[in-house]
C-alpha cells in the first residue's frame, strides 16, 4: 500500500482545525491557565510513504511566540527514512545540507525464555506506580477509512508528584488497518493541555520518487553508524 498522507492537527480547545494537502500534519497544544485563559498553537506538516516503505516527514519548527505555522513556512524539519537501505537523512532546506545516518543490520536476538533471565523492572513503574487501564472504543469511519479505537488512561495517585488529587492522562488512538496508520490521536494531560493529531486529505497514489531523494544541490554529511539497542522479546 502506498500512502502520501495529509495530516491535520485539530485543536479541540476552540473546536477549530487546520489542514493542508497531501498528508499534512499539525501539532497544536492548548494549555489552560489558572485564570481560565487558553493559549492555542497550531502547526501543519506533511508525511509521505511509498510502496517500498520509505517515508518523508516535513514539520515546521515552532517558533515562540508564533501561534500558527504551515508547512510552507521556514524553517522546516525534514526527515527521510529508508528501512530497506537502513538509512536516515535529516535535511535542512535553508542551508541545503543533509545529514546521513546509517544503521547496521540488527544482531540475532536471544529470547529471555531461553536464557531464563527475568525482565528488568521498569524504573517508572517502580518509582511512580502509575495505574494504567485500556478500553476498546469499537470501530468508526474516519476520513473515509475504517478505524479501530483504543483509550489508555494513566492515573497518577494523589501525592505522587505533590498533587492533592489524582491526575489522569488520557491517550486515545484510532488505527486504520488498511492504511496501517493511526488516523486520529488525542492526548489529554491536565497539566499541559490537549494535543490532537488527525490525518486528512489522504491519498493512496504513489508519491513522487524524488521526495525520497536528496536534491543534487545539497551537501551530504555522512555520520557514524548508529547502533540502536534491540528489544528482546
Amino acid at each position: 500500500m502506498v500512502v502520501p498522507l495529509d495530516e491535520r492537527q485539530v485543536n479541540d480547545c476552540n473546536a477549530s482545525a487546520i489542514a493542508s494537502a497531501n498528508r499534512a500534519g499539525g501539532w497544536p497544544s492548548c494549555p489552560v491557565h489558572h485564570d481560565g485563559n487558553r493559549i492555542v498553537r497550531k502547526a501543519t506538516g506533511r508525511i509521505y510513504r511509498d510502496s517500498e516503505g520509505r517515508t518523508r516527514r516535513e514539520r515546521p519548527v515552532l517558533r515562540s511566540p508564533a501561534t500558527s505555522v504551515t508547512p510552507d513556512d521556514a524553517p522546516r524539519h525534514v526527515t527521510i527514512n529508508d528501512p530497506v537501505a537502513r538509512i536516515n537523512y535529516v535535511l535542512d532546506p535553508l542551508r541545503k545540507t543533509a545529514r546521513k545516518f546509517s544503521f547496521p543490520s540488527p544482531p540475532e536476538r536471544v529470547s529471555r525464555a531461553k536464557t531464563g533471565a527475568p525482565p528488568p523492572p521498569s524504573a517508572r513503574t517502580v518509582t511512580e506506580r502509575r495505574q494504567i487501564t485500556t478500553e476498546p472504543l469499537g470501530t468508526e469511519t474516519i476520513e473515509g477509512l475504517e478505524a479501530q479505537g483504543t483509550r489508555h488512561t494513566i492515573t497518577i495517585p494523589a501525592g505522587q508528584q505533590g498533587n492533592d488529587l489524582a491526575i489522569q492522562l488520557i491517550d486515545e488512538q484510532w488505527y486504520s488497518p488498511a492504511l496501517r496508520e493511526v488516523v486520529l490521536s488525542k492526548h489529554n494531560d491536565p497539566r499541559f493541555g490537549e494535543t490532537v493529531r488527525r490525518l486528512t486529505n489522504i491519498s493512496l497514489e504513489e508519491p513522487d520518487a524524488s521526495l525520497f531523494e536528496i536534491p543534487p544541490d545539497y551537501t551530504v554529511e555522512e555520520l557514524q553508524p548508529v547502533n540502536k539497542p534491540e528489544s528482546v522479546p
